[in-house]
């Protein structure tokens, strides 16, 4: 759920561009061993990619920030129906199965007597009752095996799924795109150029004019300048900076 919500963390200002954000650590209420963090850690900024290493709050210390509060309404799902029952993309609070006191918090990605697919980061379902018994036969086969090979019940390999399985799901599972208002909580920022880095150490993220010395953009100052000077492809492109979820739960040793 990071950064959504945040758990056992700490804060930092980035020692080089500036940016405010929050690393992970581990809950202190946590009774499961862990290695710990000695010296070396470091948590890197989701900005500019700089390692800070100078962390005020580290599991060593034990003073871990208690992260966010939150409020949960249990008794909707007690009444149950069609308008109270947990919707696809709800968060949820719930037990954990193995013990039945540490809670946790997730999104509703599945609903009951569905079958699931995550393909290329997209969530695909189809309710099971608009399968074959063929299909569904053989799911539940697959499923039994798996258990079996997490247990050491069972060695060696997995048969594979036939492919008239494959060919059923292909056909009747449909993508389950998150709303609008959904969608907006997960945003987050990727790169603020109003806090570059300062060091421009390799690899870390800037804009750069992508036609030469000769191009009409000016990316030396936190304000980006263009001035149109006729040459043909002129544009700048953020360098150094991958697309994906690093999140600010990167603390590492």
């Amino acid at each position: 759920m990071a950064p959504t919500l945040y758990g056992a963390h700490g804060t930092i200002l980035c020692a080089d561009c500036g940016v405010e954000f929050g690393y992970g650590l581990r809950d202190l209420d946590d009774a499961r061993p862990t290695v710990p963090v000695r010296g070396t850690s470091k948590a890197v900024c989701p900005n500019c990619g700089h390692a800070n290493t100078n962390l005020k709050v580290s599991d060593e210390r034990r003073n871990a920030e208690k992260g966010d509060r939150i409020l949960v309404l249990k008794w909707p799902f007690h009444i149950g129906g069609r308008l109270l029952d947990p919707a696809r993309w709800d968060v949820i609070v719930f037990k954990d199965p193995a013990d039945g006191v540490t809670n946790f918090i997730k999104r509703v990605v599945g609903l009951p007597d569905e079958v699931l697919m995550i393909v290329g980061g997209d969530v695909y379902a189809v309710p099971s009752r608009d399968l074959s018994a063929e299909t569904l036969a053989e799911l539940d086969r697959l499923r039994h095996e798996k258990y079996e090979f997490r247990t050491d019940l069972r060695r060696g390999r997995l048969r594979p799924v036939p492919p008239n399985v494959f060919a059923e799901l292909d056909e009747r599972m449909k993508i389950r795109r998150k709303t609008a208002t959904v969608q907006r909580s997960l945003w987050f920022t990727i790169y603020d150029h109003d806090y570059p880095a300062q060091t421009l150490d390799s690899g870390q993220p800037s804009w750069a004019a992508q036609s030469g010395s000769s191009s009409g953009w000016d990316t030396c100052s936190r304000r980006l300048h263009f001035q149109e000077l006729g040459i043909g492809g002129d544009f700048i492109e953020l360098t150094h900076k991958d697309i994906r979820a690093t999140c600010a739960y990167n603390i590492h040793s």
